[in-house]
């Protein structure tokens, strides 16, 4: 099912693009949000990053998002890109991140990232897109007024 048949109603919003890069699904929407779904036992590396940052990059240097990650099970973010994500060059195209999780390594890997890695931008951990999506809506609200 494509990114914009799957949630083009829960995001209320129009499907800009999306594609397929090394595996994660990008799907940009009209009201700012992004979201990554990231498959299960996949593992985020640096290269996959770049590749995706080239993906968003072609829709505008100077466009920033609200970052949703759907996490599958057992899928993860390589340490060295968990460290990078958390500094302001890692959030290039980054307003918020909203990350759904799906088990409990996945909420202790995110502890540790919120309270180790301390991210610039706002960070939470949901374990439903419904919630994840409120939250990066009222992001959004923030940095619009």
């Amino acid at each position: 099912m494509s990114p914009k048949s799957q949630n083009t109603d829960i995001f209320q919003s129009e499907l800009v693009d999306s594609a397929t890069i090394d595996g994660l699904v990008l799907a940009i929407y009209e009201n700012g949000l992004l979201l990554v779904k990231v498959p299960k036992y996949f593992s985020i590396t640096m290269e996959v990053f770049t590749n995706c940052q080239k993906y968003i990059r072609k829709h505008g240097e100077d466009k920033r998002y609200h970052f949703i990650f759907e996490f599958a099970s057992f899928s993860e973010v390589d340490p060295e890109l968990r460290k990078r994500r958390a500094t302001a060059d890692g959030t290039e195209f980054s307003l918020s991140d909203a990350l759904v999780i799906s088990n409990l390594p996945q909420k202790m890997m995110g502890d540790f990232y919120l309270k180790f890695n301390k991210p610039v931008r706002p960070t939470k951990f949901f374990y439903s897109l419904d919630k994840a999506l409120e939250w990066s809506l009222k992001q959004k609200e923030k940095t619009e007024s």
